[in-house]
């Protein structure tokens, strides 16, 4: 995404680590919304605009509607049994939603990915190479593992990853394959990462069994592979 933040901040005599500290969230995050590596939601937008006192659009230009094709390998999870933690954890989920946001942005953008959406309990970034969404992939869920969560509570992500074409508008990916990557997702249980047969034919190997044919939801039989 298109934005000034870094001008803003400099500006105001700023250090990353500190405007971090100021808006409670990771130096991660504001790095990479700065290199253009997260697209920030909606509400940190405006937090950002509250703090410099301007509007959204002056950090945040409205990006060019232009449709472009692209290939990327996307990945897509989310927190399995969430309206259970929710109900447990009470006010508490708040607080493990953002740890479970930040977590993903320092992850997946510290391995070559763009966080394109992470609405609720789902998050969506985009990799130029199979390798490296894998990678990530792997490493949120060691990260999501091994957190200390309220209350000794348990907290799991699955993941589904595909490489296909998309179209890029704007900020936003739209597409046969965005939603081939949600139904791989909605295939995988808590703690498991599957990958289509074109994300497995684009990667190594060596760390993929193959988990036979699933019919996914409004695509048909899809072969898909667990990252092991």
């Amino acid at each position: 995404m298109l934005n000034r933040l870094e001008s803003f901040r400099t500006r105001r005599g700023l250090e990353q680590a500190k405007l971090a500290q100021e808006l409670n969230v990771s130096k991660q995050t504001i790095v990479s919304i700065e290199k253009g590596k997260y697209d920030p939601s909606l509400p940190l937008a405006k937090e950002l605009a509250r703090f410099f006192r301007v509007a959204v659009e002056d950090i945040f230009p409205a990006a060019s509607e232009e449709t472009e094709r692209t290939t990327a390998t996307f990945v897509m999870s989310d927190i399995v049994g969430s309206t259970r933690l929710a109900t447990e954890l009470g006010e508490d989920y708040v607080g493990v939603l953002g740890k479970h946001r930040e977590i993903l942005i320092d992850v997946f953008t510290s391995h070559g990915g763009r966080v394109v959406d992470d609405s609720g309990d789902a998050c969506f970034a985009a990799f130029l190479r199979a390798d490296d969404a894998m990678t990530a992939a792997l490493a949120a869920q060691r990260a999501i593992a091994s957190e200390p969560w309220p209350d000794g509570h348990e907290v799991k992500i699955r993941v589904g990853i595909h490489t296909g074409e998309a179209f890029a508008v704007g900020n936003r990916f739209v597409g046969l394959a965005v939603h081939e990557t949600a139904r791989i997702c909605s295939a995988a249980h808590a703690g498991q990462i599957l990958v289509s047969e074109a994300t497995a034919t684009a990667a190594d190997p060596a760390h993929l069994k193959d988990r036979g044919s699933h019919d996914l939801h409004g695509v048909g039989p899809r072969r898909l592979y667990a990252v092991e």
